[in-house]
Protein backbone atom coordinates (compact mmCIF):
# COMPACT_ATOMS: atom_id res chain seq x y z
CA UNK A 1 0.00 0.00 0.00
CA UNK A 2 3.04 2.24 -0.28
CA UNK A 3 1.57 4.06 -3.27
CA UNK A 4 -1.02 5.59 -0.96
CA UNK A 5 1.63 7.45 0.97
CA UNK A 6 2.83 10.93 0.23
CA UNK A 7 5.94 9.99 2.16
CA UNK A 8 7.15 6.55 3.23
CA UNK A 9 10.19 6.17 5.37
CA UNK A 10 12.44 3.19 6.10
CA UNK A 11 14.53 4.95 8.67
CA UNK A 12 18.13 4.11 9.57
CA UNK A 13 18.55 2.75 13.07
CA UNK A 14 20.70 3.95 15.94
CA UNK A 15 21.97 1.32 18.41
CA UNK A 16 21.18 2.15 22.03
CA UNK A 17 21.33 -0.12 25.10
CA UNK A 18 20.75 -3.31 23.12
CA UNK A 19 17.89 -1.89 21.08
CA UNK A 20 17.46 0.21 17.94
CA UNK A 21 15.79 3.60 18.09
CA UNK A 22 14.04 5.25 15.16
CA UNK A 23 12.60 8.74 15.36
CA UNK A 24 10.42 10.69 12.97
CA UNK A 25 8.25 13.80 13.04
CA UNK A 26 5.46 14.96 10.73
CA UNK A 27 3.72 18.32 10.51
CA UNK A 28 -0.02 18.26 9.81
CA UNK A 29 -2.16 21.12 8.57
CA UNK A 30 -5.58 19.75 9.43
CA UNK A 31 -7.03 17.55 12.13
CA UNK A 32 -6.72 14.06 10.63
CA UNK A 33 -5.83 10.77 12.28
CA UNK A 34 -3.01 8.55 13.43
CA UNK A 35 -3.39 4.92 12.37
CA UNK A 36 -0.99 2.49 14.08
CA UNK A 37 -0.69 -1.29 13.83
CA UNK A 38 1.83 -3.03 16.08
CA UNK A 39 2.49 -6.72 16.68
CA UNK A 40 4.16 -6.69 20.08
CA UNK A 41 5.15 -3.88 22.41
CA UNK A 42 3.89 -0.95 24.45
CA UNK A 43 2.14 2.02 22.81
CA UNK A 44 2.18 5.36 24.63
CA UNK A 45 0.47 8.41 23.12
CA UNK A 46 0.39 11.90 24.67
CA UNK A 47 -1.57 14.88 23.34
CA UNK A 48 0.09 18.31 23.05
CA UNK A 49 -0.79 21.81 21.82
CA UNK A 50 1.18 21.32 18.63
CA UNK A 51 0.88 20.70 14.89
CA UNK A 52 3.51 17.97 14.97
CA UNK A 53 3.39 14.22 15.38
CA UNK A 54 6.62 12.98 16.95
CA UNK A 55 7.35 9.26 16.93
CA UNK A 56 9.99 7.37 18.87
CA UNK A 57 10.11 3.65 18.02
CA UNK A 58 12.31 1.41 20.14
CA UNK A 59 12.95 -1.95 18.49
CA UNK A 60 13.24 -4.63 21.16
CA UNK A 61 13.25 -7.79 19.04
CA UNK A 62 13.50 -6.99 15.35
CA UNK A 63 14.81 -9.62 12.90
CA UNK A 64 15.66 -9.06 9.24
CA UNK A 65 12.15 -9.98 8.14
CA UNK A 66 10.59 -7.29 10.35
CA UNK A 67 9.63 -3.98 8.77
CA UNK A 68 8.73 -0.64 10.28
CA UNK A 69 6.93 1.83 8.02
CA UNK A 70 5.97 5.39 8.96
CA UNK A 71 4.33 7.66 6.44
CA UNK A 72 1.95 10.55 5.84
CA UNK A 73 -0.99 10.67 3.46
CA UNK A 74 -3.96 12.95 2.98
CA UNK A 75 -5.80 10.98 5.68
CA UNK A 76 -3.09 11.38 8.28
CA UNK A 77 -0.18 9.45 9.77
CA UNK A 78 0.18 5.71 9.19
CA UNK A 79 2.52 3.43 11.17
CA UNK A 80 2.93 -0.28 10.50
CA UNK A 81 5.05 -3.06 11.99
CA UNK A 82 5.04 -6.11 9.69
CA UNK A 83 6.77 -9.45 9.27
CA UNK A 84 7.64 -10.20 5.63
CA UNK A 85 8.84 -13.75 6.28
CA UNK A 86 7.06 -16.75 4.75
CA UNK A 87 5.99 -18.07 8.17
CA UNK A 88 5.05 -14.72 9.67
CA UNK A 89 6.33 -15.93 13.05
CA UNK A 90 8.94 -13.26 13.77
CA UNK A 91 8.25 -11.37 17.01
CA UNK A 92 8.90 -7.87 15.60
CA UNK A 93 8.62 -6.25 19.05
CA UNK A 94 8.55 -2.44 19.09
CA UNK A 95 7.71 0.05 21.86
CA UNK A 96 6.25 3.36 20.68
CA UNK A 97 6.21 6.75 22.40
CA UNK A 98 4.25 9.25 20.32
CA UNK A 99 3.22 12.86 20.90
CA UNK A 100 0.31 14.14 18.82
CA UNK A 101 -1.87 17.24 18.43
CA UNK A 102 -4.62 16.91 21.03
CA UNK A 103 -7.51 16.76 18.53
CA UNK A 104 -5.95 14.08 16.33
CA UNK A 105 -8.14 10.98 16.02
CA UNK A 106 -6.41 7.76 17.06
CA UNK A 107 -6.76 4.28 15.54
CA UNK A 108 -4.62 1.81 17.47
CA UNK A 109 -4.24 -1.93 16.83
CA UNK A 110 -1.83 -3.87 19.02
CA UNK A 111 -1.39 -7.62 19.23
CA UNK A 112 0.29 -7.84 22.64
CA UNK A 113 1.33 -4.95 24.87
CA UNK A 114 -0.13 -2.15 26.96
CA UNK A 115 -1.81 0.91 25.43
CA UNK A 116 -1.48 4.23 27.28
CA UNK A 117 -3.19 7.42 26.02
CA UNK A 118 -3.11 10.75 27.83
CA UNK A 119 -4.34 14.31 27.30
CA UNK A 120 -6.11 13.84 23.94
CA UNK A 121 -9.42 15.24 22.70
CA UNK A 122 -10.08 13.41 19.41
CA UNK A 123 -11.86 10.13 18.81
CA UNK A 124 -10.15 6.94 19.97
CA UNK A 125 -10.57 3.51 18.40
CA UNK A 126 -8.41 0.70 19.77
CA UNK A 127 -8.10 -3.06 19.29
CA UNK A 128 -5.85 -5.06 21.62
CA UNK A 129 -5.22 -8.79 21.87
CA UNK A 130 -3.50 -8.95 25.24
CA UNK A 131 -2.48 -6.12 27.56
CA UNK A 132 -3.83 -3.34 29.73
CA UNK A 133 -5.43 -0.11 28.47
CA UNK A 134 -5.11 3.15 30.40
CA UNK A 135 -6.68 6.32 28.99
CA UNK A 136 -6.68 9.74 30.68
CA UNK A 137 -8.47 11.95 28.17
CA UNK A 138 -11.71 13.76 27.37
CA UNK A 139 -12.92 12.64 23.97
CA UNK A 140 -16.03 12.79 21.81
CA UNK A 141 -16.07 9.06 21.04
CA UNK A 142 -14.29 5.97 22.34
CA UNK A 143 -14.55 2.51 20.77
CA UNK A 144 -12.45 -0.31 22.16
CA UNK A 145 -12.09 -4.08 21.83
CA UNK A 146 -9.65 -6.22 23.79
CA UNK A 147 -9.11 -9.88 24.53
CA UNK A 148 -7.29 -10.12 27.86
CA UNK A 149 -6.35 -7.28 30.19
CA UNK A 150 -7.68 -4.53 32.42
CA UNK A 151 -9.16 -1.28 31.11
CA UNK A 152 -8.88 1.98 33.06
CA UNK A 153 -10.44 5.17 31.75
CA UNK A 154 -10.43 8.61 33.38
CA UNK A 155 -12.00 11.70 31.80
CA UNK A 156 -15.10 12.27 29.71
CA UNK A 157 -16.57 10.64 26.61
CA UNK A 158 -19.90 11.45 24.97
CA UNK A 159 -20.14 8.02 23.35
CA UNK A 160 -18.24 4.94 24.54
CA UNK A 161 -18.46 1.34 23.35
CA UNK A 162 -16.14 -1.07 25.16
CA UNK A 163 -15.92 -4.82 24.59
CA UNK A 164 -13.52 -7.12 26.43
CA UNK A 165 -13.04 -10.86 26.74
CA UNK A 166 -11.51 -10.97 30.22
CA UNK A 167 -10.38 -8.25 32.61
CA UNK A 168 -11.70 -5.53 34.89
CA UNK A 169 -13.12 -2.29 33.50
CA UNK A 170 -12.80 0.85 35.64
CA UNK A 171 -14.16 4.17 34.38
CA UNK A 172 -14.09 7.47 36.24
CA UNK A 173 -16.00 10.37 34.73
CA UNK A 174 -14.60 13.73 35.78
CA UNK A 175 -17.67 15.30 34.19
CA UNK A 176 -20.61 13.79 32.35
CA UNK A 177 -22.16 15.17 29.14
CA UNK A 178 -25.83 16.10 29.32
CA UNK A 179 -26.53 13.34 26.81
CA UNK A 180 -24.63 10.36 25.48
CA UNK A 181 -24.12 6.60 25.74
CA UNK A 182 -21.82 4.20 27.53
CA UNK A 183 -21.91 0.54 26.51
CA UNK A 184 -19.78 -2.12 28.23
CA UNK A 185 -19.86 -5.78 27.19
CA UNK A 186 -17.41 -8.06 29.00
CA UNK A 187 -17.05 -11.82 29.20
CA UNK A 188 -15.35 -12.19 32.58
CA UNK A 189 -14.42 -9.41 35.00
CA UNK A 190 -15.80 -6.62 37.16
CA UNK A 191 -16.97 -3.30 35.74
CA UNK A 192 -17.07 -0.15 37.88
CA UNK A 193 -18.22 3.30 36.77
CA UNK A 194 -17.75 6.35 39.00
CA UNK A 195 -19.64 9.59 38.33
CA UNK A 196 -20.48 12.84 40.13
CA UNK A 197 -23.48 12.41 42.45
CA UNK A 198 -25.59 14.95 40.54
CA UNK A 199 -25.36 12.96 37.28
CA UNK A 200 -28.69 11.96 35.74
CA UNK A 201 -28.50 8.54 34.13
CA UNK A 202 -30.64 5.74 32.79
CA UNK A 203 -29.10 2.28 33.23
CA UNK A 204 -29.38 -1.33 32.16
CA UNK A 205 -27.18 -3.75 34.16
CA UNK A 206 -27.13 -7.43 33.18
CA UNK A 207 -24.76 -10.05 34.59
CA UNK A 208 -25.27 -13.80 34.34
CA UNK A 209 -23.13 -14.37 37.44
CA UNK A 210 -22.30 -11.34 39.58
CA UNK A 211 -23.73 -8.61 41.78
CA UNK A 212 -25.22 -5.39 40.41
CA UNK A 213 -25.46 -2.00 42.15
CA UNK A 214 -26.31 1.59 41.26
CA UNK A 215 -25.68 4.34 43.83
CA UNK A 216 -27.00 7.11 41.55
CA UNK A 217 -30.37 5.56 40.80
CA UNK A 218 -32.28 5.73 37.52
CA UNK A 219 -33.92 8.76 35.95
CA UNK A 220 -36.34 7.71 33.15
CA UNK A 221 -36.01 11.14 31.53
CA UNK A 222 -32.19 11.15 31.57
CA UNK A 223 -30.41 11.52 28.21
CA UNK A 224 -27.23 9.72 29.27
CA UNK A 225 -27.70 5.96 28.90
CA UNK A 226 -25.52 3.27 30.45
CA UNK A 227 -25.65 -0.37 29.35
CA UNK A 228 -23.41 -2.88 31.15
CA UNK A 229 -23.30 -6.60 30.38
CA UNK A 230 -21.12 -9.36 31.82
CA UNK A 231 -21.06 -13.12 31.55
CA UNK A 232 -19.28 -13.42 34.90
CA UNK A 233 -18.53 -10.42 37.09
CA UNK A 234 -19.96 -7.60 39.14
CA UNK A 235 -21.44 -4.42 37.68
CA UNK A 236 -21.53 -1.22 39.70
CA UNK A 237 -22.23 2.49 39.28
CA UNK A 238 -20.76 4.59 42.09
CA UNK A 239 -20.86 8.20 43.22
CA UNK A 240 -17.58 10.09 43.30
CA UNK A 241 -18.91 12.55 45.94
Amino acid sequence: MAHLFIALFFISTIPLAGANIEQRSFTIKDTLNLDLENKLGKVTIVGEDSKEVKIVARKLDFSESCQLEMGQSKKGIKIRVDDSSFTGLARCAVDFIITVPKKLALIIKNGNGDIRIKNTLGQINYMLGKGNVKIDSSVTKLVGKSGLGNINLTGTAIVSDIKAGSGDVTIKYLSVPSKGNLNIDIGKGNSTITMPKSTRIKTSLKSALGEKSNELGDDPSALFNISMKAGMGGLSVKSSD
